[in-house]
């Protein structure tokens, strides 16, 4: 999923303390261009994994002062650390997904 380095990005430039105003993004538009076809469940699964000990390290890097600042996200302030939490959800989604949809696949091949 592209939504954890984007994310990560945007709590970094919060964290930081830049008040510039972030856009959306169409992750519509990042799925169809992801080439995740191509790529094998294992590589995925892999990237998954890589980018949320990267999420967790960046997050484990703020103090707590970082960690209560926030920054405008389309339209809305966000802290910082409600934007950890939005990582958190959104790969715990991620991988039930796999888990109801894709390991089954694995068993049968």
């Amino acid at each position: 999923s592209d939504l954890g380095p984007v994310m990560a990005y945007r709590a970094l430039r919060f964290a930081r303390n830049d008040s510039t105003a972030l856009p959306g993004f169409d992750e519509n538009l990042f799925a169809d261009h992801s080439g995740a076809g191509q790529r094998s469940l294992e590589d995925i699964l892999a990237e998954l994994r890589i980018v949320r000990e990267g999420s967790k390290l960046l997050f484990d890097s703020f103090d707590e002062t970082a960690m209560r600042r926030s920054g405008i996200m389309y339209k809305i302030e966000l802290p910082v650390l409600a934007v950890g939490f939005t990582l958190i959800g959104h790969q715990i989604h991620h991988f039930r997904v796999m888990t109801e949809r894709y390991f089954p696949l694995l068993q049968t091949a």
